[in-house]
Protein backbone atom coordinates (compact mmCIF):
# COMPACT_ATOMS: atom_id res chain seq x y z
CA UNK A 1 0.00 0.00 0.00
CA UNK A 2 1.11 3.37 -0.95
CA UNK A 3 0.28 7.23 0.44
CA UNK A 4 -1.84 9.43 -1.96
CA UNK A 5 1.68 10.54 -2.91
CA UNK A 6 3.57 7.15 -3.72
CA UNK A 7 5.50 6.52 -0.62
CA UNK A 8 5.40 2.71 0.87
CA UNK A 9 3.12 2.73 3.88
CA UNK A 10 3.17 -0.57 4.73
CA UNK A 11 2.15 -4.73 3.49
CA UNK A 12 -1.08 -5.31 3.31
CA UNK A 13 -3.16 -8.73 2.52
CA UNK A 14 -4.90 -8.71 -0.75
CA UNK A 15 -8.49 -9.18 0.85
CA UNK A 16 -8.05 -6.01 2.46
CA UNK A 17 -6.71 -4.42 -0.62
CA UNK A 18 -9.45 -5.86 -2.68
CA UNK A 19 -11.66 -4.77 0.20
CA UNK A 20 -9.84 -0.91 -0.10
CA UNK A 21 -10.65 -0.96 -3.78
CA UNK A 22 -14.40 -2.48 -3.47
CA UNK A 23 -14.85 0.98 -0.71
CA UNK A 24 -13.23 3.40 -3.02
CA UNK A 25 -10.40 4.51 -0.65
CA UNK A 26 -7.59 3.32 -3.07
CA UNK A 27 -7.07 2.99 -7.04
CA UNK A 28 -5.34 -0.55 -7.37
CA UNK A 29 -2.03 -1.21 -10.08
CA UNK A 30 -1.81 -4.44 -11.83
CA UNK A 31 0.74 -6.68 -12.82
CA UNK A 32 1.51 -7.29 -16.89
CA UNK A 33 -0.98 -8.51 -18.66
CA UNK A 34 -1.42 -11.56 -20.01
CA UNK A 35 -3.51 -11.98 -23.25
CA UNK A 36 -7.01 -13.73 -22.63
CA UNK A 37 -7.19 -12.66 -18.69
CA UNK A 38 -10.82 -11.46 -17.80
CA UNK A 39 -10.36 -7.47 -16.75
CA UNK A 40 -11.51 -8.55 -13.00
CA UNK A 41 -9.10 -11.89 -12.83
CA UNK A 42 -6.17 -8.98 -13.41
CA UNK A 43 -3.28 -9.35 -10.50
CA UNK A 44 -3.21 -6.76 -8.57
CA UNK A 45 0.23 -5.50 -7.43
CA UNK A 46 -0.30 -2.92 -5.53
CA UNK A 47 -2.52 -0.22 -3.99
CA UNK A 48 -2.43 3.44 -3.82
CA UNK A 49 -4.85 5.59 -1.37
CA UNK A 50 -7.36 7.99 -3.15
CA UNK A 51 -6.87 11.70 -1.96
CA UNK A 52 -4.48 14.44 0.14
CA UNK A 53 -6.92 14.52 3.47
CA UNK A 54 -6.00 10.32 4.02
CA UNK A 55 -3.44 9.95 7.04
CA UNK A 56 -0.08 8.83 5.80
CA UNK A 57 1.51 5.64 8.19
CA UNK A 58 4.53 8.01 7.32
CA UNK A 59 5.31 11.17 8.67
CA UNK A 60 8.07 12.29 7.01
CA UNK A 61 10.32 11.98 3.70
CA UNK A 62 13.79 9.62 4.41
CA UNK A 63 16.64 11.83 4.12
CA UNK A 64 19.99 9.71 3.00
CA UNK A 65 23.41 10.65 4.28
CA UNK A 66 23.95 11.86 1.35
CA UNK A 67 21.46 14.68 1.39
CA UNK A 68 22.72 15.60 5.24
CA UNK A 69 26.17 15.88 4.43
CA UNK A 70 25.48 17.97 1.46
CA UNK A 71 23.16 20.25 3.54
CA UNK A 72 25.76 20.16 6.25
CA UNK A 73 28.27 21.36 3.96
CA UNK A 74 30.30 18.37 3.18
CA UNK A 75 30.06 18.86 -0.50
CA UNK A 76 31.35 21.88 -0.30
CA UNK A 77 29.32 25.27 -1.56
CA UNK A 78 26.08 25.06 -3.40
CA UNK A 79 26.60 27.38 -6.31
CA UNK A 80 22.82 28.21 -7.32
CA UNK A 81 22.06 29.10 -3.53
CA UNK A 82 22.41 32.73 -4.29
CA UNK A 83 21.62 33.06 -8.42
CA UNK A 84 18.22 34.79 -9.03
CA UNK A 85 16.39 33.39 -11.34
CA UNK A 86 17.51 34.79 -14.36
CA UNK A 87 20.93 33.24 -13.75
CA UNK A 88 19.84 30.01 -13.01
CA UNK A 89 17.49 30.07 -16.06
CA UNK A 90 21.05 31.11 -17.87
CA UNK A 91 23.11 28.30 -16.29
CA UNK A 92 20.23 25.59 -17.57
CA UNK A 93 20.64 26.72 -21.13
CA UNK A 94 24.53 26.68 -21.00
CA UNK A 95 24.75 23.36 -19.61
CA UNK A 96 21.98 22.52 -22.21
CA UNK A 97 23.63 23.62 -25.29
CA UNK A 98 27.28 22.69 -23.66
CA UNK A 99 26.69 19.26 -22.48
CA UNK A 100 23.13 18.18 -24.69
CA UNK A 101 21.79 17.49 -20.91
CA UNK A 102 18.52 18.97 -19.16
CA UNK A 103 19.63 19.77 -15.24
CA UNK A 104 17.37 21.02 -12.68
CA UNK A 105 17.39 24.75 -11.74
CA UNK A 106 18.77 24.22 -7.98
CA UNK A 107 21.66 22.18 -7.44
CA UNK A 108 21.91 18.82 -5.06
CA UNK A 109 23.27 21.13 -2.23
CA UNK A 110 20.29 23.76 -2.84
CA UNK A 111 18.43 20.61 -2.77
CA UNK A 112 19.12 19.20 0.48
CA UNK A 113 18.83 22.09 2.18
CA UNK A 114 15.22 22.40 1.02
CA UNK A 115 14.46 18.80 1.94
CA UNK A 116 16.03 18.91 5.02
CA UNK A 117 14.28 22.61 6.06
CA UNK A 118 10.24 21.34 5.06
CA UNK A 119 10.94 17.66 6.17
CA UNK A 120 13.02 17.20 9.82
CA UNK A 121 12.49 14.23 11.36
CA UNK A 122 14.08 14.50 14.79
CA UNK A 123 13.05 11.06 16.24
CA UNK A 124 16.14 9.06 15.63
CA UNK A 125 19.11 9.93 17.59
CA UNK A 126 20.92 7.22 16.61
CA UNK A 127 20.78 7.86 13.04
CA UNK A 128 22.20 11.29 12.18
CA UNK A 129 20.91 11.12 8.57
CA UNK A 130 17.11 11.13 9.50
CA UNK A 131 17.89 14.17 11.74
CA UNK A 132 17.25 17.71 10.71
CA UNK A 133 16.80 21.32 11.68
CA UNK A 134 13.45 22.66 13.08
CA UNK A 135 11.17 23.33 10.84
CA UNK A 136 11.48 27.03 9.79
CA UNK A 137 7.57 28.35 10.09
CA UNK A 138 7.69 31.34 8.51
CA UNK A 139 8.99 29.77 5.60
CA UNK A 140 6.43 27.23 5.69
CA UNK A 141 3.51 29.16 6.25
CA UNK A 142 4.70 30.75 2.83
CA UNK A 143 3.87 27.19 0.91
CA UNK A 144 0.89 26.15 3.34
CA UNK A 145 -1.83 27.55 4.95
CA UNK A 146 -1.68 26.53 8.63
Amino acid sequence: MEDCNGFHVRYVGIVEARQHIADGIADPFYGSYRFGTPVADREIKGIRLKGVRVPSFRPAVPITRGEADAAVGLHGESRTLYMSEEQKMKRVQRIRSERQTNVAMEDHIERALGKIAFYPLATDLNNPATVGPRVDEAALRQFVSL
